[in-house]
């Protein structure tokens, strides 16, 4: 799913455009002022690092919080100095405050391009914040969410690793619409995939923006004081300048993320005080479902881990306890080999346990042998120090102790080893018991390279109708491959498409569609009373853009049209799908019916899918060409016009094709299928649907050339004898001969162009020189010869009402 950002240029901005951004920063402004609050130190405890000072010094000590006692807005008398650090914490020892940091960040030096930005307190209430991304911020709701985590200071990874990793990541990012979660920061792994988020822009543009979404320490954020605002109403923009000057233990934000989130706490100069704010987010966008219709799954999770420190083992931890699968990027050195060393070499042995419901069941334990566990031991404390030795052991064994929801990668070591692939396999294995939920993962990732290797395998089988809701989503979101491997793998179209469905069909399109547009005007006409479209609706619409020659099933069988709509879409007890193997009668060519919604909707790929399956294939093709041809002229906008006009001439060819491989092979027959009277097609012909559609590529053919010759010729030639079962006879009476060659319409067109002649010449006569009181012989012969032109008007327009009118 491509997700949508909303970046603000200060250059060429028109008076609307500055207006409308000035009502969406005000209403911003607003709501945060009221929902967004950050923390300020109240109390000054001494940290013990510095000494206890004389009263009467000039010093300046620090507060536990890191700011110094001249940077506490307290007095030194009411809040004396004391030793005690144990019982100072910010849930205390802070205030909520007015948010005074939020708005806009312009990098000086990487464009004119805004990031929004905005510091919250770290208590803040997780919906505040789901509201500030998703509405006030205007982020689509992703489908993944990918946390990166590893190395910040002194990351180095071989520049080919590093190449692997950059595509890889934005490519999983841009094939899902999942968010990138990092630490912010321009240092380490952050600074990577914000490298790759900035080469993605270069090569796609902001056609399918990826969101980059930094939280970080507020208090470690190097030059901050560049987005504090005093009115409190946010910097549009701030300016924000890296330079070469670091300070220690502060970092700048990095450039490349998208968006920023800033997690305060009162403290400054202290690492690590967004971890806490950083799970407490994930864990409340995995609690989102996605944009799949009734198939919506929670949005899934997973951690990225590259090289890393003993606060990446931590994480790696809880992500763990947490249930969240975690790829490690293996030969990234630090915390990142450490796990997967561990997991390599570690063993399983099953135990005997019991279930929550106390009934016994068999579990799988990890274990390490003394070498493997000596090893461990000796890179942790190479990469880390003796400092938590033990500690920082445990964390790496308890990071594997669920081996599903570990896996290792090794970028490089052969093409299904891509970031991509190893993510989203990760997700599938951690929920391989529930392979109706990785389905619906990956139809909302639209990864169907995912489907065919993973899950349609040869050793899976699936309940009749189980996966008819995944069909009906993958029609709506016009996921064209979803669709096929379904029809190829259990779904059965006539038992999945009945009347209901294919009516929600019609009215779940896209409002701002052509078709829906259309087939509101036809109801507003009919003056019908039904809130839902129905198939009177559509079958009118057809009739209407094909033409009166054609009348749809839609329209001509009453059961489409003599039944509540209403009532049946509005019933609340769902189909029962899995349940029933009956197959529905409601429809006895859904191919068919699916194949005129797509084309009716313009979705080319998924109509010439349906196509495939149609019983006339030569009239299928003819009628989309028809319908798209005539809605091109029903609208203004230009590009689709054009899309419209180039799907019907590509059907037109697809029709062509077809009756050029039934001429090379038989070409009687293929004339034959011209003309033949197609029950499913309004009972008319091919013919008869290429000429009245105006469709001179297709009766250009020679197939429908000779078919017209033939016509036009009649009994005169010997094809045309041998067709109608003469064979073998050679000899024909005199009175034959006479029938069949008055018969010809060749012949009867010179007859009737002869006898218009002479009676346009006889009736100038009587004009001219006969005109008199008396009624003359010749005139006698023109009032007959008028009235029996008359009555053959008749008989033409009383044979082309039949037509209309036939099979209702």
């Amino acid at each position: 799913m491509a997700t949508h950002t909303r970046s603000h240029y200060r250059p060429r901005t028109s008076g609307i455009q500055k207006k409308k951004q000035g009502h969406n920063i005000e209403h911003e402004i607003r709501w945060i002022q009221k929902h967004i609050k950050v923390q300020k130190c109240r109390r000054f405890v001494r940290n013990p690092q510095y000494p206890l000072p004389d009263i009467n010094e000039d010093s300046d000590p620090e507060c536990y919080c890191g700011l110094h006692l001249s940077e506490h807005t307290i007095n030194l008398t009411d809040h004396p100095m004391t030793a005690s650090v144990s019982n100072w914490n910010y849930q205390q020892d802070t205030v909520s405050i007015k948010n005074n940091s939020f708005g806009e960040i312009e990098f000086t030096g990487f464009g004119e391009q805004c990031r929004k930005f905005i510091r919250v307190g770290v208590d803040t209430p997780m919906e505040n914040i789901l509201k500030l991304t998703l509405d006030i911020w205007g982020l689509e709701k992703p489908n993944l969410l990918i946390s990166v985590t590893g190395g910040a200071r002194d990351f180095f990874i071989k520049s080919h690793i590093k190449g692997l990793f950059r595509r890889g990541l934005m490519k999983v990012a841009r094939s899902t619409g999942a968010w990138i979660i990092t630490g912010g920061t321009n240092l380490g792994v952050m600074r990577y995939v914000g490298e790759a988020v900035r080469d993605y822009k270069l090569t796609y543009g902001e056609s399918s923006p990826i969101v980059a979404l930094g939280i970080a320490t507020w208090g470690i954020v190097q030059s901050k004081e560049s987005l504090i605002n005093e009115d409190c109403r946010g910097k549009w923009p701030a300016t924000y300048r890296i330079e070469k000057k670091y300070i220690p233990n502060e970092s700048y934000l990095d450039p490349n993320h998208t968006h920023f989130i800033l997690v305060d706490d009162g403290t400054v100069h202290q690492f690590g005080k967004e971890i806490v704010f950083r799970a407490l987010f994930e864990n409340a966008v995995s609690n989102i479902k996605t944009n799949t219709g009734k198939n919506a799954v929670s949005i899934p999770v997973v951690l990225l881990v590259l090289q890393g420190g003993p606060n990446t083992l931590k994480t790696v931890k809880q992500a763990i306890y947490n249930e969240i699968p975690v790829v490690v990027i293996e030969e990234t050195g630090k915390a990142a080999d450490i796990i997967a060393y561990a997991f390599h070499n570690s063993g399983e042995m099953e135990m005997d346990a019991k279930d929550q419901h106390g009934k016994d069941e068999k579990k799988t334990q990890v274990t390490f042998s003394a070498e493997v566990e000596r090893q461990i031991y000796e890179m942790v404390g190479e990469d880390f120090g003796s400092g938590d030795l033990d500690s920082n052991v445990r964390n790496v064994k308890e990071c594997v102790m669920k081996k599903n929801l570990i896996t290792v990668l090794k970028l490089g070591s052969s093409a299904s080893q891509d970031i991509d692939i190893a993510v989203l396999k990760a997700l599938l294995k951690a929920n391989k018991d529930q392979a109706l939920d990785q389905l619906k993962l990956a139809l909302a990732w639209n990864r169907i390279d995912i489907v065919k290797n993973e899950l349609f395998t040869g050793d899976r089988m699936w309940k009749p109708g189980e996966l008819n809701e995944i069909m009906f989503t993958a029609l709506l979101t016009n996921k064209v491959d979803f669709v096929d491997i379904l029809l190829d793998h259990g779904v059965s179209l006539r038992e999945f498409l009945t009347k209901k469905r294919l009516l929600l069909l019609y009215n779940q399109i896209n409002p701002n569609s052509l078709l829906f547009s259309l087939l509101k005007k036809e109801k507003t006409e009919r003056e019908s009373k039904s809130k839902y479209i129905s198939f009177v609706d559509v079958g009118n619409l057809i009739h209407d853009l094909i033409g009166d020659f054609y009348t749809p099933r839609y329209l001509r069988i009453k059961s489409y049209s003599n039944f509540d709509v209403d009532a049946l879409l509005d019933e609340e007890q769902p189909e029962q799908d899995t349940m029933s193997t009956k197959i529905s009668q409601d429809f006895q060519n859904p191919h068919q019916e699916a194949f005129l919604w797509s084309v009716l909707l313009n979705r080319q790929n998924m109509a010439k899918l349906f196509w495939k399956y149609s019983r006339d294939s030569i009239a299928a093709a003819l009628v989309a060409s028809a319908l798209l041809h005539a809605m091109s002229s029903k609208t203004e906008d230009k590009d689709l016009r054009q899309s419209l006009k180039k799907n019907s001439a590509e059907f037109s060819s697809i029709a062509m094709g077809v009756l050029t491989e039934c001429n090379n092979i038989d070409e009687i027959q293929a004339q034959n299928l011209l003309v033949r009277e197609l029950v499913n097609w309004g009972n008319t012909t091919c013919l008869m649907i290429a000429i009245e559609s105006d469709n001179k590529h297709f009766i250009s053919h020679s197939a429908c050339q000779a078919l017209l010759n033939n016509v036009w010729n009649g009994q005169l030639e010997d094809d045309n004898y041998k067709n109608k079962g003469f064979e073998g006879k050679s000899t024909y009476s005199i009175f034959e001969k006479l029938y069949y060659f008055y018969t010809a319409p060749v012949v009867t067109f010179t007859q009737n162009v002869i006898a218009y002649i002479v009676f346009l010449a006889l009736y100038s006569y009587e004009l001219l020189t006969q005109f008199k009181p008396d009624v003359s012989v010749t005139e006698i012969v023109l009032i007959v010869w008028v009235f029996s032109i008359f009555i053959e008007e008749l008989r033409q327009v009383s044979v082309g009402l039949q037509d209309i009118y036939r099979g209702t």
